[in-house]
């Protein structure tokens, strides 16, 4: 089983079209930017967070739990403007 860690109704799409098995995990986490934080390194933090805070949510019982976060911005030379 893979849980996706994300509240996008297009990551969930994306994985029914290729048919994953998967079950949403809802996590709440800080988005906010670093200073000096380019942007290919805030939406790898972002991913990460999102997973290891689902897997942090599942219970003990998931052991080895695959657990995909993803993230999207929007990014012009190197600023993050959404």
């Amino acid at each position: 089983m893979i849980y996706l860690a994300s509240g996008s109704p297009r990551r969930a799409d994306l994985l029914r079209q290729i048919n994953v098995d998967f079950e949403l995990l809802a996590v709440e986490i800080d988005e906010s930017f670093h200073l000096h934080e380019v942007p290919a390194e805030y939406v790898k933090r972002m991913a990460r967070n999102k997973a290891l805070a689902g897997y942090e949510s599942l219970s003990e019982w998931v052991e080895g739990a695959l657990v995909l976060g993803a993230d999207t911005i929007i990014a012009i030379d190197d600023k993050i403007i959404g």
